[in-house]
């Protein structure tokens, strides 16, 4: 019997839209404490702006942000930081600065929602010492389309080239290096793409990690931090590329 329904579904578009990044430079230093302080010295609480968003509902999606502090050592010493989410302890680790440089923590914080409260607490082994910098940007990944397993069978899927996010514009930032963003299918990593697009003929989404993550605080750096030092740049920061519109055709398997 003859197929009645098209064998593929019209031309499905997923974009992604994301905000500013939020950015402060503080014109007096603050100096760190030498113990962890009762108070985390920078908190976010996420609100809706702060969230990319999509242009068509889908079945599951998750949000990751990095958070961005810097300051400078005068004399060298180590700098203690802690991630902390809605008042629980994520991580707690610490990097050695070098006398008279900068530093800059990027804290990535991996499936977070809005409402909740992320924080970072710094110290320090010296008492001249400071920070000055923060900044917060959320990303989306792990996007899955719809629920069912065997409707997420895409043909002629085109992921475009990474979009670079965020690009800090305060103090004097310097990016780390590109992040690319990850292709997956049936949640296996099977690509990463960066400033050139690729299409694939059949993309079939797991239910895990969907039709593509992000790097940072997708794939790598789940609710950890990696502090970059600098001689000038702060920040001094790891951005990640990410697709703003992915196109494909629904494969109909019904």
């Amino acid at each position: 019997m003859a197929r009645v329904t098209p064998l593929l579904t019209s031309l499905i578009s997923l974009i992604t839209t994301y905000p500013s990044p939020q950015e402060t430079l503080y014109d007096t230093p603050e100096t760190l404490p030498t113990t962890e302080p009762a108070t985390p010295q920078v908190r976010y609480t996420i609100g809706a702006s702060n969230l990319p968003t999509l242009n068509i509902s889908v079945a599951s999606k998750k949000y990751s942000a990095i958070i961005y502090v810097g300051g400078k050592f005068t004399t060298a010493g180590t700098l203690y930081i802690r991630m902390k989410k809605n008042n629980s302890s994520l991580w707690t680790g610490s990097a050695s600065v070098a006398a008279n440089t900068f530093y800059t923590v990027n804290a990535y914080f991996y499936n977070i929602s809005q409402g909740d409260l992320l924080e970072v607490a710094l110290w320090s082994s010296v008492s001249d010492s400071n920070w000055d910098y923060k900044a917060i940007q959320c990303f989306i990944t792990d996007v899955l389309l719809y629920s069912k397993s065997w409707k997420n069978c895409f043909k002629n899927v085109q992921y475009p080239a990474g979009t670079k996010k965020p690009v800090l514009t305060l103090g004097t930032p310097g990016e780390v290096g590109a992040a690319l963003y990850h292709v997956f299918h049936l949640d296996i990593g099977i690509d990463t793409i960066e400033t050139s697009g690729k299409t694939y003929d059949l993309i079939k989404s797991g239910l895990s990690y969907g039709i593509f993550r992000i790097r940072y605080g997708g794939s790598v750096g789940l609710n950890n931090a990696e502090t970059k030092t600098h001689a000038t740049y702060r920040p001094y920061y790891q951005n990640n590329y990410v697709p703003l519109e992915i196109k494909m055709r629904g494969l109909r398997l019904d």
